[in-house]
């Protein structure tokens, strides 16, 4: 299992409306075949962070659902681009790790 985690920064994106996306989230990830478990933790690091972590045994097909679910599709909202990054273990677990989105769109992304 691999854990591919999306990581929300509120202030980045007053008009996100957190907790609703979190909940859809949870409940999409409950209904996914891809989702073998998620959690969601918040903190705060030099700005407050909402964290929504997957378990899952094909990151390829659980970004892309999550890429046309929640970034481009029905379910997307304006805000969440420019205040989410995207990260997924690589093949070493976390010392590999791969950058699927960035709210920075100058950020080099790489492909599963």
């Amino acid at each position: 299992m691999k854990c591919l985690s999306v990581q929300i920064q509120p202030e980045r994106s007053p008009d996100l409306d957190n907790e609703s996306f979190i909940d859809l989230f949870k409940k999409w990830c409950g209904k996914s075949t891809c989702v073998s478990g998620v959690d969601v933790d918040e903190g705060f690091d030099d700005g407050g962070y909402i964290n929504t972590n997957c378990m899952t045994s094909d990151l390829g097909a659980l970004w892309s659902q999550i890429r046309s679910r929640f970034y481009e599709g029905g379910d997307s909202s304006p805000g969440l681009p420019k205040a989410s990054i995207v990260v997924c273990e690589g093949e070493h677990g976390w010392d590999d790790y791969l950058l699927l989105h960035h709210l920075d769109d100058t950020e080099e992304l790489d492909t599963i």
